[in-house]
């Protein structure tokens, strides 16, 4: 019986050092989390899990009694998500959604023994330089003290806007988001316009004081916009593309090669340095085009037509026969020139065929042009003279 009641007194005092466990996880939409309490010696009765949201609603999230080994979680909220390691009292909570966001506490045989906060985002918002970004929050009731949304950034926490029924103006914005921010009094959505990468952060929204969501933004650069770069094989009926780019700031950039109707290709950042092989169509009037696509936008390079990537590198059949003809042209010129000044007759043809050749040009001369021919009836220079 000493024994007995040594145990019971050992057993109680295990029972009451187990010591409350504190800590804040941050989680986003779709994540899974696990809390595990501090280790325990005692006996288990049950272990049951309550979960306090931003509203204060305290939920059961599951419970586990060790007499009938039943299992228990009634608020569909975690149905079919959420279990429990019946000898390590461990949480885990599946696909989780910002409604899990709050504070969760562990009883052990009706005391609690630990406690846990859980901040869930949805997925961040991902934006280029320029762009407008817009936070509606799910959990609103019409305010009837303050809205005010916070940005933080590292271990920065500054005020973008708040709302105040005794203020005039109600609505007041703070340090760069002047004039750029602007607060929805109904919905308390907050919009954000000419962003830049310092806007990149976490906004919480609070109404009276309670926080009620937070949401994750990430500004990056705008993305450049590619060109196409063209190099050629010894296949004339291919060309080989690729895609040019500045990529300084951008980091998992998707390229994704089209022509003039749909999508052909989609690269991933390993596959960057592969060239694209175009063959020849046919169709002068088709035309391939490169972009670069981020979580945050999309950059297209200009069209390059087929008809510009097959340019013909030597002679074509058009400027083939524009030689020939030419060099037809030219012999028969020639051979006409020739003519022309050697044979009497085609002179003659010419000359009378063509006046403004009249006078311009000698006649041709014969082989016997040099020799004096006598004058008929004219004096014989072998004539004596009279008087001989």
């Amino acid at each position: 019986m000493a024994f007995v009641s040594f145990s019971t007194v050992f057993v109680s005092v295990m029972l009451f050092t187990v010591s409350p466990v504190a800590g804040k996880t941050e989680k986003t939409e779709g994540d899974t989390v696990e809390f595990t309490p501090a280790e325990f010696t005692v006996s288990i009765t049950t272990m049951e899990w309550t979960h306090v949201d931003k509203s204060s609603n305290k939920i059961k999230a599951i419970k586990w009694d060790s007499r009938d080994q039943s299992l228990n979680i009634p608020n569909p909220r975690f149905k079919k998500i959420t279990s429990i390691d019946t000898k390590t009292g461990k949480l885990t909570i599946e696909s989780l959604t910002k409604e899990h966001s709050g504070q969760y506490k562990f009883e052990l045989n009706g005391e609690t023994k630990g406690e846990f906060s859980l901040e869930v985002s949805g997925e961040p918002f991902k934006k280029e330089e320029g762009q407008e970004v817009s936070f509606l929050p799910k959990d609103f009731a019409k305010a009837t003290q303050s809205m005010i949304w916070k940005h933080i950034a590292g271990l920065d926490t500054t005020r973008v806007a708040e709302w105040d029924p005794k203020d005039e103006p109600p609505v007041t914005f703070h340090g760069q988001f002047r004039n750029i921010a602007s607060l929805d009094e109904t919905t308390g959505q907050l919009t954000i316009k000419n962003l830049v990468e310092e806007h990149s952060g976490k906004y919480t929204f609070y109404v009276d004081g309670v926080e009620k969501e937070t949401f994750i933004l990430v500004v990056s650069k705008r993305l450049p916009i590619p060109t196409i770069e063209r190099d050629t094989g010894n296949n004339p009926n291919i060309v080989y593309l690729k895609c040019n780019y500045d990529g300084s700031g951008h980091k998992d950039l998707l390229i994704i090669w089209s022509n003039s109707t749909q999508e052909l290709r989609t690269m991933k950042p390993e596959e960057h340095d592969k060239s694209f092989i175009v063959e020849k169509s046919n169709n002068p009037d088709n035309y391939y085009t490169c972009s670069l696509k981020s979580p945050a936008g999309r950059e297209t390079s200009l069209k390059a037509y087929e008809r510009d990537l097959f340019k013909e590198s030597g002679l074509g059949e058009g400027a083939i026969a524009g030689i020939i003809i030419s060099i037809i042209i030219l012999i028969c010129g020639g051979v006409g020139a020739f003519f022309y000044k050697t044979n009497s007759v085609f002179h003659d043809l010419i000359h009378d065929r063509f006046s403004c050749l009249r006078g311009n040009a000698p006649a041709p001369t014969e082989t016997n042009a040099n020799v004096n021919v006598p004058l008929r009836n004219s004096p014989s220079s072998t004539q004596p003279a009279d008087g001989d």
